[in-house]
């Protein structure tokens, strides 16, 4: 039995995330980690943490099933926002209610799910991550 490439790792690392968040119990805990399933398949470790909202959307957008290319990375850099009200200013613990609407863990939920589809389709002969994200990009850009 083979080892997996670095896309298939990261395709099973997405899926497990994928798990964790629909056990988790607040949607201040499912909201990051749905995020994380679609940066740990459309974006690059290092040196994407500008603008990540807008390169996830653009690799997404490549997706049959998505709206779009503007209004998704609209919708991302609102979960985005979101994501950050608990971690940076402990809204939920000061609080003791959730400050993360469900609207957002549900498309946050459906975004990743169609980030896993679309590596699930994409060339199986892509073996790095980096290759999977330039033929994304490309195909965004029309090359």
């Amino acid at each position: 039995m083979s080892s997996a490439n670095e896309v298939e790792h990261k395709l099973l690392l997405a899926m497990m995330q994928f798990g964790a968040a629909s056990r988790a119990e607040s949607a201040t805990e499912k909201l990051p980690a749905y995020l994380t399933v679609l940066e740990t398949l459309l974006a690059r470790e290092e040196g994407e943490t500008n603008k990540r909202p807008e390169k996830i959307a653009r690799r997404l957008s490549t997706s049959d099933d998505t709206a779009n290319r503007a209004n998704l990375e609209e919708r991302l850099t609102h979960l985005y926002d979101l994501r950050r009200r608990p971690v940076h200013f402990g809204y939920r613990t000061f609080r003791g209610v959730e400050v993360i609407p469900e609207y957002a863990v549900e498309q946050s939920k459906i975004l990743s799910y169609l980030a896993i589809r679309l590596v699930l389709d994409a060339d199986s002969n892509l073996q790095t991550h980096d290759a999977l994200l330039a033929r994304l990009d490309a195909k965004a850009l029309g090359r």
